[in-house]
């Protein structure tokens, strides 16, 4: 009678554990990289993100923010990433050329004409999205390309006053991002060009290294950059575009309903950071404004866009991508 009993228990046990009756579902937890302090869209974005994913997978993945280069500069997460010690990051399309030097492309001056552009360029169905993603896999295997972000624009702060023409940057020191296509377009206006790591900017600026800078909005308030550059000059010579990676293994290893979850609630979350983005700049620039800074609107945009404009056929040919440039140049929006 034992005998049976045991051998009843047995096939119950086998029974629970087969039909997952009771059994925990594996937990994934996803290290995610960002350069940028407070405020900032993509943190508050991927926060909304972070809360989302671990919602609809019952928290079974989890998305652990690490923000403000705790991790390091992109560079450093971008190898990080390559060995999967961190499996998100979010920068810049300049930052994002270390790796995949197209990226460029996103950084170019003047690039989108408006908002509804900008949307259309990084639709994550679109052509000009698709060809981005063939390009990331075939430089970087490792690397999976999700929806591209927004986040506000950038502008040009500087320490002696502001600036209105083109003709104002003749003789003045510029820091750029390390970019080879950002330099030659600010060095085209007649300034002299310097690559400062951005954890470095602040000293580099107090000490007079270089006399202006461009950035998003909501990072020259977030890393206090307005303390030694009290000049907001309103160029809005770039619509700011997030290249997002995820590491592709740890992207794979999730189930596939995970897979989905993540990449529909992303998509979401790109979307809306277009909008947000540019949303935040102006409550940012209200507080800009009262903390003392000169906001200067008297810009003539007319005039750089005509400057730099005539650049972008040079460069997209220059690093083999003129058929994305006129995917953008010619979307319908």
């Amino acid at each position: 009678m034992v005998k049976k009993y045991l051998i009843m228990l047995i096939l119950l046990v086998s029974f629970v554990l087969v039909s997952g009756f009771g059994a925990a579902a594996e937990t994934y937890t996803l290290r995610f990289a960002t350069m940028p302090h407070r405020p900032h869209t993509w943190i508050t974005v991927m926060e909304n993100f972070a809360e989302e994913v671990e919602s609809q997978t019952d928290g079974n993945v989890l998305v652990t923010l690490y923000t403000g280069g705790q991790l390091g500069t992109d560079e450093a997460v971008f190898d990080d990433m390559e060995v999967g010690a961190v499996d998100m990051n979010v920068g810049t399309a300049a930052n994002a050329t270390t790796v995949v030097p197209e990226f460029q492309l996103l950084s170019f001056n003047y690039l989108f004409v408006d908002q509804n552009h900008l949307e259309a360029a990084v639709d994550p169905d679109g052509e000009v999205f698709q060809a981005f993603s063939e390009i990331v896999e075939e430089r970087q295997p490792h690397l999976k390309l999700m929806p591209f972000m927004g986040g506000g624009t950038r502008n040009v702060n500087t320490t002696f006053g502001p600036v209105t023409e083109p003709d104002d940057f003749e003789g003045i020191t510029m820091r750029v991002m390390e970019s080879p296509i950002e330099d030659e377009m600010w060095a085209s206006l007649g300034s002299s060009t310097t690559t400062i790591p951005f954890t470095e900017l602040y000293t580099a600026i107090q000490t007079g290294v270089a006399d202006a800078f461009e950035s998003s909005t909501v990072g020259y308030l977030g890393n206090s950059l307005y303390e030694v550059a009290e000049y907001h000059n309103r160029t809005e010579h770039e619509y700011m575009v997030g290249v997002w990676f995820v590491n592709r293994d740890t992207f794979e290893e999730l189930p596939e309903e995970y897979q989905e979850i993540v990449m529909n609630v992303a998509r979401e979350t790109a979307m809306e950071s277009i909008g947000a983005g540019l949303e935040e700049e102006e409550e940012v620039l209200e507080e800009l404004s009262d903390r003392g800074v000169e906001i200067n609107r008297d810009v003539n945009v007319a005039a750089f866009a005509e400057a730099l404009q005539p650049l972008h056929e040079e460069f997209a040919e220059d690093i083999g991508v003129s058929e994305v440039l006129d995917l953008i140049i010619n979307l319908d929006y």
